[in-house]
């Protein structure tokens, strides 16, 4: 799909009424300019770190869906934001998109995109929309990944593996211990702020 088109400088210019950000994001196309959404990406890593907490960047490599914004993980824009990442010691993973749930295949073909664009080869992430059965852990340890942190809930906080801590599953199917670690997830960002789940104010959350 198309990284960064004309939807986001109209956005800005018309719905917002910010021209500067509109034309800024218009020649991030064909200038060293970062469109807005990457320069939001960079801001938020600050903020973390700025509490000093460790930020983690989780990239996808999926094509344009219903549920994917498609954009191009391979576009010189991200490539500065990934620089950036790299510069500032940002962690960075994957976050496979809405068709990988199930399907090892496409799973293991975004996670190798991801992967060779980033540069690293021990990388951890979550699913998209927190897809995710006790099958997963099987197909990402089958990716190599290093750790998954998608085991959460997606209409309200807390932790759905009744832990805060870090810890190996169990492949009931394998009978065995798997490779990689599960990282509790403890609230999902849309989780908050979407109508459709808890729907609340910053301030409630």
């Amino acid at each position: 799909g198309i990284p960064f088109g004309l939807r986001e400088p109209a956005v800005q210019m018309i719905a917002r009424r910010k021209l500067g950000a509109g034309l800024r994001d218009l020649l991030s196309g064909f200038t060293p300019a970062i469109p807005g959404s990457l320069l939001q990406v960079i801001e938020i890593c600050e903020e973390v770190q700025a509490r000093g907490l460790q930020p983690a960047l989780y990239w996808k490599a999926s094509p344009r869906t219903a549920h994917d914004s498609g954009y191009d993980i391979r576009d010189r824009r991200v490539a500065r934001v990934m620089d950036w990442a790299r510069a500032h010691g940002v962690e960075m993973g994957v976050h496979p998109g809405y068709n990988t749930f199930a399907n090892p295949a496409e799973l293991a073909a975004e996670v190798d995109r991801c992967r060779r664009t980033i540069g690293q080869s021990e990388v951890g992430g979550r699913q998209h929309y927190l897809r995710w059965s006790p099958e997963t852990w099987l197909h990402w340890e089958h990716c190599g990944l290093a750790y998954d942190s998608t085991v959460g809930y997606a209409d309200r906080v807390g932790f759905r593996a009744g832990t805060c801590w870090p810890y190996r599953p169990w492949l009931w199917n394998e009978n065995r211990r798997a490779d990689l670690l599960e990282i509790p997830l403890i609230v999902m960002d849309q989780t908050l702020v979407s109508p459709l789940y808890m729907g609340v104010t910053p301030e409630q959350s």
